[in-house]
């Protein structure tokens, strides 16, 4: 067992490193909260006024760049004073972390605390990032991961949303759970189809470039696989096929451990200790 000590104590270095990380952004003004504002209640607004809320790919002020869904999903907050909607999303990303870990099994407060301080959560809170809510979001398809058609609705909303979790629906695949998958693929559909018709079906085919564009702009900021690779000098091709390579060994990890839901969730590294209590979950289909 991990003393008690070393667990603070890399809790505490983490936490100083995350604060030191996202400090440059936070001493500004306009800093804090700025995913919030750019990416969903500006561009909310702009909707209730009758513009066009995605930014253009050549630009990097106008509009946000996250799906039409996501902007109809978060629609009530555009409709408040801007500090109003700040601090009610703020403790929505708050509760949707406690909620995540409770859905799960998770009741000992220390381990909620932790996971408050942890550097994803820390990171997600300062900068109002919809990324935090997606957790909220994997907790609820992962207990409704026997209820095909809930947790696949679920999931097709979410990636309407934000596509990024589209290794779930691999999952789902993985574990035959084909019905799930299947409820995903029409709900996705249909929730696309009502986000982009609040917005402007022409934009559809220029949506592909504005991410792209974004993913560039800020891909040695991250911390993502392509961002560590980028860091050490690698140029944004050879950044983004190591990034292919490390997702490609992921699934691969998850289709040989497709018969153990847990494991194929969290790959070979999970204790055999962890998956012999989840043994009554797992499930093969």
């Amino acid at each position: 067992m991990v003393p008690i000590a070393a667990v603070a104590v890399a809790s505490v270095v983490a936490v100083g490193w995350t604060f030191a990380y996202v400090a440059p952004d936070l001493v500004i003004p306009s800093g804090f909260f700025v995913d919030f504002r750019i990416n969903i209640w500006e561009p909310g607004r702009a909707l209730l006024d009758g513009r066009d809320p995605i930014r253009e790919a050549s630009s990097e002020e106008n509009g946000g760049i996250y799906p039409p869904v996501a902007l109809v999903a978060t629609l009530p907050f555009a409709l408040l004073p801007y500090h109003v909607a700040a601090f009610l999303w703020l403790l929505a990303l708050v509760a949707g972390t406690v909620v995540a870990m409770r859905l799960c099994g998770v009741r000992d407060w220390r381990c909620l605390a932790l996971a408050l301080l942890s550097p994803p959560v820390i990171g997600g809170l300062a900068y109002g990032n919809v990324s935090i809510l997606m957790v909220l979001a994997l907790a609820g398809i992962w207990v409704s991961r026997d209820r095909p058609w809930r947790a696949g609705v679920l999931l097709g909303v979410v990636l309407a949303a934000r596509f990024y979790l589209w290794p779930v629906l691999v999952w789902f695949l993985f574990t035959r759970r084909l019905r799930a998958a299947a409820a995903v693929v029409v709900s996705g559909l249909l929730a696309s189809v009502i986000g982009w018709g609040a917005v402007k079906f022409h934009r559809i085919g220029e949506f592909p470039e504005v991410i792209r564009s974004n993913a560039s702009e800020f891909l040695d900021q991250g911390v993502s696989v392509g961002s560590i690779v980028a860091n050490l000098g690698a140029s944004p091709a050879a950044a983004a096929l190591i990034a292919s390579l490390a997702g490609a060994v992921a699934l691969g990890i998850g289709w040989r451990q497709r018969h153990d839901d847990l494991a194929a969730s969290a790959g070979p590294w999970q204790l055999r200790s962890s998956r012999r209590r989840s043994s009554g979950d797992t499930t093969s289909r």
